[in-house]
């Protein structure tokens, strides 16, 4: 699942970006994304 979640949030972003996202939104769109994956990798791990 978590797989899952991650890939769709990645291709709505690579999606926005398109769209004309800034590079600023993008990258820390990015860096919450990643934030979110390290969250749900330390629930499953408890």
């Amino acid at each position: 699942m978590l797989t899952y979640v991650a890939t769709r949030i990645a291709q709505l972003l690579v999606q926005l970006r398109k769209e004309g996202m800034d590079d600023f939104s993008f990258q820390r769109s990015e860096r919450e994304r990643a934030f979110l994956i390290d969250a749900i990798g330390a629930c499953e791990r408890i």
